[in-house]
């Protein structure tokens, strides 16, 4: 399955082009685990690539494909930063890929998940207006193949639209994963709590919000 963060995007200008804004603001670093998935990997980084928010750079960590991934990568050229590890997980290909992150901002996405154009754009606002936010989230579509396909949306439809208040997120963390891998979040403060555990796999994401708010975080949808 296919996660599209969306974040209410507007249409595009009427020449089809791309608004590139914020090459003299805070740079998004977007980090991208992928491990064999050349069906739907350009997708992922072209959405990343394809932001309204100007200021951007896309990180990819190949964790030991087997397939045509890593050729699909050096396709892009020096418009991404493209490494390949030996098989490690999704949460050692994060790592690498947060450590060379120079963004105070970092998009998670997986390489099956695509972002609305505008998203970044977005949910930085959200951040530079609220400091004593950690991290928000958009809600997301859930697809197949084609995205105009989308029937789900993760918090509207199956998790009825309730987003916990910030004083209640550290207690709803505890009775399941409020939030989704595609977290838009303060660089520095994942950095400090060591990133994503490799000793996890499949939850190495809801190991991380939960650690970040019992380090007193919060975050916004």
């Amino acid at each position: 399955m296919l996660f599209r963060s969306d974040g209410q995007q507007t249409d595009p200008p009427d020449d089809g082009q791309a608004v590139s804004i914020g090459k003299d603001r805070p740079k998004v670093s977007f980090l991208v685990p992928v491990y064999n998935q050349q069906r739907f990997v350009r997708s992922a980084v072209s959405s990343c690539l394809d932001q309204s928010y100007g200021n951007v750079e896309v990180i990819v960590v190949d964790d030991g494909s087997t397939d045509g991934t890593r050729a699909i990568l050096d396709s892009y050229g020096d418009r991404i930063v493209a490494v390949t590890q030996p098989n490690g997980g999704p949460a050692a290909a994060r790592n690498h890929a947060l450590r060379l992150a120079t963004g105070e901002y970092i998009g998670l996405l997986d390489s099956d998940d695509l972002w609305a154009p505008t998203r970044a754009e977005r949910c930085l606002a959200l951040l530079e207006a609220d400091p004593s936010l950690t991290g928000v989230l958009t809600d997301s579509w859930r697809f197949a193949d084609d995205p105009a396909a989308a029937t789900e949306c993760i918090y509207r439809d199956r998790r009825g639209g309730v987003f916990p208040a910030r004083d209640e997120q550290l207690a709803a963390s505890a009775r399941g994963n409020f939030l989704t891998a595609s977290v838009f979040v303060r660089r520095e403060v994942v950095v400090a709590l060591g990133g994503f555990d490799p000793a996890i796999f499949g939850a190495e994401d809801y190991d991380l919000w939960c650690r970040i708010l019992l380090a007193g975080g919060a975050f916004a949808l």
